[in-house]
């Protein structure tokens, strides 16, 4: 077990032992955030057809080789075609077709010239200008070739990404399932919200922070409870978590006074503890194990032969079979017999993708944070996030956060013999990158996460002065 190590070293250790939770299958409609689970290959050219990327006319620009000013060439209009229609004969010598944006080039054309640089009639249109064979033609497959990988597991699906997808026929995809986190906070101090307010004892903040926070990273929560400052109750928690959730968080508890009992606690329902502390301020009260138990949730979480199975469920609960060679993701319609899409189609059965865990990965991860306000959602961006990230499918260098060196506005003289991260915002927009404080960075001080996007990093035993830069890391952009 480490002891007050640094956050980078409890973050990767702890991202070593777990994996992506499961795989399903969503409609594109819902997929946006989500990220991909299987490896997306171009099914058909993109254009699928030589098209015209003006409306204009298409013709043989050997008919117009020798056009000009003085010597315009006039060619007989054979045909209209509008986009979405085919063409209904070949262009040959001396004519040309009548053609709207994105209409398909017609047999014998190779030149295309937009209205606006013609002179036309309902008939014929006049050219007085050579064009070269290849003008104005968007070729089939110009922007996507057949068989090309448009992006590999663990992709996010963005705007861009989605209407690729969609530009395939693939209209439900296989995507990373969104991992379910448990919620737990600890505290004989702690007031719910149907509670009436008590001199001593304070509203709990923790469990609303964190719940926004993972569901804005994309994760889905549940609350477990509260429980006083008693082991058996927190134990008793943690399993029933356990028993249903991919991840457990826990505030509170977690420091060196008598009533701190959450690491005795999660011992006690089986976790074993790999990091306890971290060298970090604020942060450093913690402890973060692994559950690898037989208790774990029977939809096979996180267990090796979970990834590659050929039984998957699909957002109502119900059993698709992903894995099957020939299988389509597009709705309502069949892939060639035999041909496998490379989206939801079989890897070896049995056999992990590429992004898959690693033979000693796949425990569901029980972080204990502090109680204090700040100190624990520091620990929950420093450390927790990113494990959270690994269980939602990325691949491993993008559940880090974005790294950049940033200049404090403000000096900042006081030495800490740990790290300390500091609350703050930059604007992206500025060419200089600079970090405003956004007030108090006091363990207890809530307020000044608000509206933050970035921690600077503070190196122990250092002061920083007005405008030297410093590492950071963003939080908004993860």
């Amino acid at each position: 077990m480490l002891e007050k190590c640094d956050y980078r070293e409890a973050r990767d250790l702890m991202i070593s032992h777990v994996a992506p939770v499961g795989i399903e299958k969503v409609p594109l409609s819902s997929c946006a955030g989500r990220v991909l689970a299987r490896e997306a290959a171009a099914q058909e050219d993109i254009p699928p057809f030589d098209r015209s990327p003006y409306d204009g006319y298409a013709f043989r620009a050997e008919d117009v080789k020798t056009a000009s000013a003085e010597s315009p060439v006039t060619l007989k209009i054979v045909d209209y075609i509008a986009a979405g229609d085919v063409p209904h004969r070949p262009v040959t010598a001396g004519t040309a077709a009548h053609l709207m944006t994105g209409a398909p080039i017609p047999e014998g054309a190779d030149a295309v010239l937009p209205f606006e640089r013609t002179r036309f009639t309902d008939e014929e249109v006049t050219i007085d200008t050579a064009v070269k064979p290849g003008s104005n033609v968007i070729y089939a497959g110009e922007d996507v070739k057949r068989g090309t990988v448009l992006c590999g597991p663990g992709a996010l699906i963005d705007a861009g990404l989605a209407g690729t997808l969609a530009g395939q026929g693939i209209f439900a995809p296989c995507v990373y399932k969104k991992p379910l986190v448990g919620v737990i906070s600890t505290g004989s101090e702690i007031l719910e919200e149907d509670e009436a307010p008590v001199p001593g004892r304070i509203y709990n903040s923790n469990r609303y922070s964190l719940q926004a926070a993972c569901e804005l990273a994309g994760c889905e929560t549940v609350y477990i409870g509260t429980a006083r400052d008693d082991e058996a109750i927190i134990a008793e928690l943690i399993d029933q978590a356990l028993k249903t959730c991919d991840a457990v968080i826990l505030s509170g508890g977690v420091s060196v006074g008598d009533f701190d009992c959450t690491p005795a606690a999660m011992e006690k329902a089986g976790v074993r503890i790999l990091v306890h502390g971290l060298a970090l301020k604020p942060g450093m009260a913690g402890a973060y194990g692994i559950y690898t138990g037989d208790s774990r949730k029977s939809t096979g979480y996180g267990q090796a032969e979970g990834f590659g199975q050929a039984e998957e469920s699909d957002q109502t609960g119900h059993s698709v079979q992903a894995d099957k060679i020939g299988q389509a993701d597009r709705i309502g319609q069949a892939d060639n017999p035999g041909q496998a899409d490379r989206i939801g189609q079989a890897d070896n059965p049995g056999q992990a993708d590429n992004s898959g865990p690693a033979s000693d990965a796949g425990g569901i991860p029980v972080f204990g944070l502090s109680g204090n306000p700040a100190a624990c959602m520091t620990a929950f961006y420093a450390v927790v996030l990113p494990v959270l990230r690994r269980q939602m499918g990325f691949a491993l260098e993008k559940c880090l956060p974005p790294q950049i060196r940033v200049c404090l506005k403000k000096e900042y003289s006081r030495k800490n013999q740990s790290s300390r991260l500091l609350r703050g915002r930059v604007d992206p927009a500025a060419v200089v990158q600079e970090m405003k404080i956004t007030g108090g960075q006091g363990n207890q001080v809530l307020s000044s996460l608000a509206g933050s996007n970035a921690f600077a990093e503070i190196p122990a035993g250092m002061a920083v002065k007005a405008e030297e830069p410093v590492d950071a890391f963003l939080i908004d952009q993860l």
